[in-house]
């Protein structure tokens, strides 16, 4: 008897037409993450969705407490990871005014907008709504499908019109260069510019790095995470309060 085979998650999501649930905005399309997650769970009732967690630093301290949001310099970020099947797709997005331009110090409102709009970006990723952010309003034509709409699709389908995503991955290294920056800013004001150099060194010889800049974003985040520690480590021993 032949093995049954494997569906492909994608190709599921891919093909279903999500116009009827498309909220249109300033300009822009956005999928009911609402439906979005209905959907999915109807398909894998064990898929999961998490927001990474940053440490909190209010006025240049760390506070001791997680948040699911990035704030930099310039603009602030969430990262949605989804897991469908035991497959993961993670995405970013920041955090936007109704202009859709970046949020420095957002609201919690704007916050939580920004992450139901993030987990549909990372839905994207598995195929659902992914027409959407390359300026497309139908679903992937499936093999049944005229060869005639195939190829419209395809010719439409241009360098012009890539997912708006694309530059995430740049946008995402220079936001972890910024996070970096800030936890340093904040260990010269508590320890001095003395300790916080120890610290900022004793972390990347951890980790093994001689400019953590130049890291990937794995890298940073593993960076980032030293970094901390040894903050908290030093104001230990300096009695930093």
């Amino acid at each position: 008897m032949a093995e049954k085979k494997e569906e492909n998650v994608f190709e599921h999501f891919s093909k279903m037409d999500v116009s009827a649930h498309v909220e249109k905005k300033m300009g822009l399309s956005y999928l009911s993450w609402a439906w979005a997650w209905t959907i999915i769970k109807s398909y894998d009732f064990d898929a999961t969705r998490e927001y990474t967690q940053y440490e909190e630093m209010v006025n240049g301290e760390l506070t001791g407490r997680k948040v699911d949001y990035c704030k930099t310099d310039t603009g602030t970020y969430v990262e949605c990871k989804l897991t469908i099947k035991g497959h993961s797709e993670t995405e970013t997005l920041f955090v936007m005014d109704y202009k859709n331009k970046a949020v420095i110090n957002p609201d919690q409102a704007q916050i939580n907008k920004a992450k139901q709009r993030c987990f549909v970006k990372a839905a994207a990723l598995f195929g659902l709504g992914l027409n959407l952010y390359a300026g497309e309003d139908l679903p992937v034509a499936s093999d049944e499908q005229p060869r005639k709409a195939q190829a419209s699709s395809n010719k439409r389908t241009t360098p012009k019109q890539a997912p708006k995503s694309a530059p995430k991955k740049v946008d995402e290294l220079e936001a972890k260069r910024e996070l970096i920056k800030r936890y340093y800013k904040g260990a010269v004001e508590q320890l001095g510019k003395d300790n916080a150099d120890i610290a900022f060194k004793k972390s990347e010889e951890m980790l093994g790095a001689d400019d953590v800049y130049k890291l990937n974003i794995e890298g940073m985040n593993n960076f980032i995470n030293m970094f901390v520690q040894s903050i908290k480590e030093m104001k230990s021993m300096v009695g930093a309060e």
